[in-house]
């Protein structure tokens, strides 16, 4: 089975992301000092929350409210209580 051809799709949603970011930060502008140091910040979130699955890739998938654990057997933890 081959996968679709997705370059140009990707191109094309990666030119309206980039214009969008533009004009959120112009606007961030107009509104002062404060306004885009939040868009920075934002921003840097953003790139964190990118990056983080290439610095732990056990994390993919994996919620953060479901800690991952585990007996010496290797086998996953199940809660047994019904709520």
């Amino acid at each position: 089975m081959t996968l679709p051809d997705v370059s140009a799709d990707l191109e094309a949603t990666a030119k309206r992301v980039q214009e969008l970011a533009d004009q959120v930060a112009a606007k961030a502008k107009e509104n002062g000092l404060s306004w885009l140091e939040g868009y920075e910040k934002v921003l840097k979130n953003l790139l964190d929350l990118e990056e983080k699955p290439r610095r732990n890739p056990g994390l993919i998938g994996r919620p953060r409210w479901r800690p991952r654990m585990r007996i010496s057997s290797g086998k996953p933890l199940r809660c047994s209580s019904r709520a």
